[in-house]
């Protein structure tokens, strides 16, 4: 019974995982406070979250803005095409819910899978960004194939954001109660905690490589 409550036994190594996941959430929601800067902190979250699923320590205020200062050029290119994109995207659902024509129900069956395809991209880009300092052009390609060649896994991302997000806003009440709580206090970072372990088995498969140089990369940060 000791050794369960001890500083190197799981009551301690999970509450300290839990103190940490709540720390990087409150550094990811300051800094995307600014919008534009969203991009870059979801790139660093994902650094330190990968870090550790892999079982790494991680200095969680240190490496968070590291990671935002390298990826902040990329990252907001990224995130600044994304948005427009989604905005653009969300514009032609509008247009296309005040025709009421058949040809518009048609074409917005094909905006929602253009919209499930975008959810993939944005939950496999930030992720793969820093995995080998990738370029824009890079981590956009990588984001686009990934989601095809991992479609089990791709759908239980999915699955995952929908249903946590799904369970702390479909009530209004629960919402305002628990939802904004948990949001502020853990709930990104342990989605993004939760999210890596996926991403850990997808990067390790496609790219052998990857486990070694990211190895590395710990090392040196």
């Amino acid at each position: 019974m000791n050794k369960i409550f001890s500083l190197d036994g799981p009551v301690f190594s999970f509450l300290s995982k839990i103190a940490d996941l709540c720390i990087l959430n409150i550094l990811w929601l300051t800094c995307c406070i600014p919008f534009i800067t969203i991009g870059a902190a979801t790139a660093s979250a994902y650094t330190i979250t990968i870090e550790m699923v892999k079982g790494n320590d991680v200095k969680i205020i240190r490496t968070f803005y590291k990671g935002v200062y390298d990826n902040f050029k990329r990252a907001t290119i990224i995130w600044l095409i994304l948005a427009l994109s989604a905005a653009f995207l969300g514009y032609d659902y509008y247009l296309l819910s005040k025709l009421g024509t058949k040809a518009a129900e048609m074409m917005t069956y094909a905006l929602s899978c253009v919209a499930v395809y975008m959810a993939f991209v944005i939950m496999y880009i930030f992720p793969i960004l820093p995995t080998y300092k990738n370029t824009v052009k890079n981590a956009f390609r990588n984001s686009l194939l990934l989601p095809f060649l991992n479609l089990p896994y791709s759908f239980i991302l999915l699955g995952l954001h929908f249903v946590v997000i799904y369970a702390t806003v479909h009530d209004f009440n629960i919402f305002m109660k628990f939802g904004i709580l948990y949001w502020l206090m853990l709930g990104f970072g342990l989605l993004f905690y939760l999210a890596s372990f996926i991403f850990v088995r997808i990067f390790i498969r496609d790219f052998p490589e990857w486990k070694e140089i990211m190895d590395e990369n710990s090392k040196s940060s």
